[in-house]
């Protein structure tokens, strides 16, 4: 009751009648104006501006760095496409210096097999360049009367009986009394033809075994003079080239236990000098360089003679090897071009023995120019005169032989039968085995006229 009485007060008080609500909205609310908007600041909106253009800069360096890292790309295929032409060029090369090795590895089996016999035989048309006839000069006498390097007696190379010494010794006193004079004037007196039809050549050769024997003394002497002065410190810190070279003359492991005692490292020097020797020196490219007609008229005798060519046909072509060797040494200048070549191999020489002498030592390069120089004289000879030669060091590790080897070892030490039925093994080659065939008349006659010095080892145990 009491409500109705507060209704009917409300409703008189409106003085209007009472409008009922509508229970759901109309289609006008629907359509109505969003809530009110949030204003913005000046502030807010200058952060805003400042966040996007970072953006900005941010995006444009990326893109510069995408289009870098395009360039970089592009120029790395390109890199790779060049390795990978290269990589094929140097396959090719390879596969070409594998079949050089190959035939070099049948020829070097045929020349053994011809050593061994001789009277093998093998038809063949040889064209062969005219031979330049009437030369009755000596190929080891002075050049139309001009001064030779080799017509002069070289400074005397004496062992001064203070040298300096390990353990107060560098040798017996027979090797302080040792001098590197000149070879015997009988080795330097043999006359030489276009045939060559009156040489003595049992004469000749023994002319060379002196000198040969010679060339070899003094690259010992040098040692023991320059040389025999362990110093490990001092060695460790050579340049790595020499390192390598002594490696490949001995091996590995054993180069540096060469030179680590007196009684060893004076061999190693010289088995250094003597490699040097025969791979530069003693081999018919000593007169390469002076005059290209000769040098092509060499190479094309060169190729021409093989290990099992007949005799009369190896005849031919040593004579006409010996006549282009005389030839050039014949001609104005050759003297002064093989001053400066003994110069230039003394050079590179030294710079793998120099190293290993005494500090200070100021006649070590003067005495291994007298070395290179008599080597120098010796190969011209060997080249004016109808022979071949073979010069091989005993290899490392090979059974020790008698008849071509003499054991020099103050260590292991014996009867030379007793070592080789023992297996001795070859530690180190000082100078190389030596043997040299005439072509003469219808036979071949091939003479050992070295025997190789040696280093020994026992040989390995065997293997349980």
């Amino acid at each position: 009751m009491a409500l109705m009485d507060a209704y009917q007060s409300v409703k008189s008080s409106c003085g209007s009648p009472h409008l009922p609500v509508p229970l759901t909205p109309s289609r006008n609310q629907f359509l109505g104006s969003p809530g009110p908007t949030i204003p913005q600041t000046p502030r807010q909106y200058g952060v805003m501006v400042r966040d996007y253009e970072q953006l900005q800069g941010t995006h444009q360096a990326t893109l510069r760095q995408l289009e870098q890292a395009q360039i970089e790309l592009d120029d790395a295929r390109k890199t790779i496409r060049r390795n990978n032409d290269t990589i094929r060029r140097l396959q090719s090369q390879i596969s070409e210096l594998e079949e050089t090795i190959q035939r070099q590895k049948i020829t070097i089996s045929n020349q053994s097999k011809t050593i061994s016999d001789p009277k093998s035989k093998r038809p063949a048309s040889v064209p062969m360049t005219p031979l330049r006839h009437g030369s009755q000069e000596s190929p080891f006498g002075n050049v139309r009367g001009q001064p030779s390097i080799f017509d002069q007696t070289p400074p005397k190379f004496e062992l001064p009986v203070d040298a300096p010494t390990s353990g107060g010794s560098t040798g017996s006193a027979a090797h302080q009394q040792l001098r590197l004079s000149p070879a015997p004037d009988g080795a330097t007196s043999f006359m030489s033809t276009h045939s060559f039809p009156h040489l003595d050549y049992n004469r000749i050769s023994t002319g060379f075994v002196s000198r040969f024997q010679e060339l070899w003394r003094k690259s010992e002497v040098f040692g023991q003079v320059h040389a025999n002065l362990p110093d490990v410190r001092k060695d460790s810190k050579v340049d790595q080239r020499v390192k390598n070279y002594l490696m490949v003359i001995s091996d590995t492991h054993g180069a540096f236990n060469l030179l680590g005692t007196d009684d060893t490292r004076f061999h190693l020097v010289a088995k250094a000098i003597n490699f040097y020797l025969v791979r530069e020196v003693l081999k018919i490219t000593v007169v390469k360089g002076f005059d290209s007609v000769t040098d092509s008229e060499i190479g094309q005798i060169k190729k021409q003679l093989f290990p099992d060519t007949p005799v009369t046909v190896r005849n031919m072509m040593h004579i006409a090897t010996a006549n282009q060797v005389n030839n050039v040494k014949r001609k104005a200048g050759f003297s002064e071009f093989t001053r400066r070549r003994i110069n230039e191999r003394t050079e590179k020489l030294w710079q793998l023995i120099g190293p290993l002498t005494y500090e200070g030592g100021p006649n070590a390069w003067s005495d291994l120019f007298n070395i290179v120089s008599e080597a120098h004289g010796l190969s011209l000879d060997m080249f004016s005169a109808l022979f071949e030669y073979k010069l091989e060091f005993p290899v490392n590790n090979d059974t020790f032989d008698q008849t071509t080897m003499v054991n020099r070892d103050t260590v292991m030490k014996g009867d030379p039968a007793v070592l080789m039925r023992n297996g001795a093994r070859v530690r180190l080659g000082i100078t190389p085995i030596i043997k040299m065939r005439h072509n003469s008349g219808s036979s071949s006659q091939i003479q050992l006229i070295h025997l190789g010095n040696v280093l020994l080892k026992p040989a390995p145990r065997p293997q349980s």
